[in-house]
């Protein structure tokens, strides 16, 4: 849980909301432009059953290929009833357990892949497998990579199937794929991680500037506000100032006029 936490350290310069938002964009991610995921897997399941289609039982080939059509189905209609949530709906935790046990199952799909596919003998169909298997891998450090659970929780249950069943083998070229496996997991975790913290402090920043141009907008209305206050003291003061001095001007043209000196001077 302290993994989850920390991506969303808050700023104390930011509103308390700003976790909350946070999250909500790390969601919107991972549901919406997750699709793409989707996508590319069932593309990649195409083409791993057509390049399979002699060396597997066909029966093992079209039931794997159905349950992960079903799965790929059950992504985009969580995908929709996201996008369609009522505005009040704010259980952002909620909505991240459900995607992360959605990714793991996909990724628990994927991982069945390797050992139902698995090619004994034909070591060309057992690289392309893993080339396959690595390259969701990549896939989906590019979408879910915002938040390090969900990747994990999606990749680490075949680059495990990869690695238990390339080892299995137990001579050095199969125990180097599984090697490299383990290896390619950790580069990318530390990528994914670096793309976490990148997106966060992004949107740090971006709410920080929209709370500094809130705060620049809110003190230009108060010097706008103090300003017409000003103009309306200083009429009102002109006003009450040019009284007297227009009664003065009126008793010295009054004096003037006065032909009789001692009178003037009285």
């Amino acid at each position: 849980m302290r993994r989850e936490a920390a991506p969303t350290a808050g700023d104390p310069t930011l509103s308390p909301d700003a976790d909350k938002a946070i999250l909500a964009e790390q969601l919107r991610v991972l549901y919406v432009e997750g699709q793409r995921l989707i996508l590319t897997g069932v593309a990649a399941a195409l083409i791993l059953v057509w390049v399979l289609w002699d060396h597997v039982p066909q029966a093992i080939l079209l039931g794997w290929l159905a349950v992960f059509s079903v799965y790929s189905l059950a992504r985009a209609a969580m995908a929709r009833a996201w996008r369609r949530r009522a505005a009040t709906d704010t259980d952002h935790r909620a909505w991240l357990r459900r995607v992360q046990w959605a990714l793991a199952i996909g990724g628990g799909i994927w991982a069945a892949a390797c050992f139902l596919f698995y090619v004994p003998g034909h070591i060309e169909y057992q690289l392309f497998l893993v080339t396959m298997l690595l390259g969701a891998v990549v896939s989906g450090l590019v979408t879910l990579a915002v938040y390090l659970p969900a990747y994990l929780a999606f990749v680490t249950p075949f680059v495990a199937a990869t690695v238990i069943r390339y080892g299995q083998e137990g001579d050095p070229l199969h125990w180097g794929i599984a090697l490299a496996a383990v290896v390619t997991l950790f580069l990318f975790i530390n990528f994914a991680r670096f793309i976490q913290n990148s997106f966060v402090e992004s949107l740090r920043l971006r709410m920080t500037l929209a709370e500094r141009n809130r705060e620049l907008a809110e003190r230009n209305r108060e010097v706008e506000r103090a300003n017409l206050a000003k103009s309306r003291f200083l009429a009102a003061a002109s006003h009450d100032l040019r009284q007297p001095l227009h009664a003065l001007n009126l008793f010295a043209a009054q004096l003037s006029d006065q032909a009789d000196p001692t009178e003037r001077v009285r």
